[in-house]
């Protein structure tokens, strides 16, 4: 490519930090589509990802104008559940970052995670309702939070739409681990080792 993404890495406040041909670097997906903000937010959402663990400071910034994207394309398809998952995720990874401490659990008060729940219920309600994938990704964020009942709640609705997904199989697993019922831990993570259907769900 011959103006590199990099030569304009740190300029946040470029009147045109992004072009079309960026997104030949992320590959087909993008390519599909029909936002070209979402198409930018994901890019920055996959930035972020790239660099938080050598510099997070930065990736911080690229999930901060990921958002913003994110929010643009919103504005045009308010009920967009893809949107409304990718932003509830991305306010998620940049709560992750704020916590040094992987163990930690998120502080409910947070604004941060009060947007990414905001966003990841928003998104849960948006057509198709209810969908696995979503009730998934919150039970996760909800045992983050450390409110466990809650989670465990929404492991069984994820499990009731896809009860082949293997990520919420071992994850839901976790938590029983973690609330001390191993033995129906075990018959989870047994049901997960022996599923192929749905890996795309993998965490």
């Amino acid at each position: 490519m011959g103006f590199s993404f990099m030569e304009r890495y740190y300029n946040f406040g470029s009147e045109e930090p992004f072009d079309d041909t960026d997104l030949e670097e992320i590959g087909e997906r993008v390519k599909h589509m029909n936002i070209i903000a979402h198409a930018q937010g994901f890019f920055y959402h996959i930035k972020g990802m790239g660099i938080r663990v050598e510099d997070p400071g930065t990736s911080k910034k690229f999930y901060e104008v990921a958002i913003e994207k994110f929010g643009e394309a919103l504005n045009s398809d308010p009920n967009n559940k893809e949107i409304l998952l990718s932003i509830a995720l991305t306010w998620i990874l940049w709560i992750e970052e704020d916590y040094s401490d992987t163990n930690a659990k998120f502080n409910r008060h947070d604004p941060k995670v009060k947007k990414a729940e905001e966003y990841s219920l928003r998104a849960i309600s948006a057509d198709p309702k209810y969908d696995a994938f979503s009730l998934f990704r919150y039970a996760q964020f909800l045992e983050h939070c450390g409110r466990l009942d809650g989670a465990e709640d929404y492991y069984l609705q994820s499990l009731e739409a896809d009860p082949n997904n293997p990520g919420c199989l071992h994850c839901y697993g976790n938590l029983l681990t973690e609330k001390g019922q191993h033995e129906e831990a075990e018959k989870l993570f047994i049901r997960s080792s022996k599923t192929t259907i749905g890996k795309k769900h993998w965490p």
